[in-house]
C-alpha cells in the first residue's frame, strides 16, 4: 500500500493502479476495491474506476467512500442519474457522512454537468445556510453556473462575493480555488 501511495503521489497512476489491483485480488474487500477505483479515478480513468467502485459495493453495499467515488465518476461521465442515486444512498446509509453543504454541492455539480441549471442553482443556494467558507463555495459554484449560461456580469459579482467571504474565513485552499477561476 505504501508503494501504491508513493506512486500515486508521484503521478505514476499506471503503477499505482497495478499495485492496488494486486492487493484487491489477493485480499478482496470493500476498501481494497475502493483503493483501485480511487487510483483509476485520479488517473482520469473513471470508466474503469466505476467497475472497481461497483466491486467494492458488491463486497459491502454500505461502504460510503465507494458510493461517493462512484458518484464523482458518474458526474465525470455525465451520468447524473447514477450520481444522484449514489449521493441519495450515502445520505440514507449514513446521515453524518455528508454535511448539508456537501450534499448540496454533490447534487449541484451533477445537475450542472447535464445542463439542469435551474436545479443546480437551487442546490448551490442551499449551501448559504452553512459556514462562511461554504457560502463562499456556493458563490463560486453559482459564478461558474452563470458563466455556463453566458451571464458573465452576474458571475463576476458572485466571484467577488465568494472571494470576500473566503478571505474573511482565511481558508487558503478555497482562496486558491477562487484565484484559479479568476485567472481563467
Amino acid at each position: 500500500r505504501a508503494r501504491q501511495i508513493l506512486a500515486m503521489r508521484d503521478g505514476r497512476f499506471g503503477e499505482a493502479s497495478k499495485l492496488a489491483t494486486q492487493v484487491a485480488q489477493r485480499a478482496p474487500s470493500s476498501r481494497s476495491w475502493f483503493d483501485v477505483g480511487s487510483v483509476l479515478a485520479a488517473g482520469d480513468r473513471c470508466a474503469d474506476a466505476i467497475s472497481a467502485f461497483e466491486r467494492s459495493l458488491a463486497s459491502d453495499s454500505a461502504y460510503v467512500p465507494s458510493r461517493l467515488g462512484l458518484a464523482e465518476c458518474a458526474i465525470e461521465e455525465g451520468n447524473v442519474a447514477v450520481a444522484l442515486k449514489q449521493v441519495e444512498a450515502v445520505r440514507r446509509i449514513d446521515s453524518t457522512a455528508l454535511s448539508e453543504s456537501d450534499y448540496a454541492l454533490h447534487r449541484g455539480r451533477a445537475l450542472a454537468r447535464v445542463g439542469r441549471y435551474a436545479e443546480a442553482d437551487s442546490a448551490f443556494r442551499a449551501m448559504f445556510a452553512a459556514s462562511p467558507v461554504d457560502s463562499g463555495s456556493a458563490f463560486r459554484w453559482l459564478a461558474q453556473l452563470q458563466m455556463m449560461r453566458g451571464r458573465y456580469g452576474e458571475a463576476l459579482q458572485m466571484m467577488n462575493a465568494s472571494t470576500r467571504l473566503v478571505r474573511q474565513s482565511g481558508d487558503a485552499q478555497a482562496l486558491f480555488s477562487n484565484l484559479v477561476i479568476e485567472a481563467t
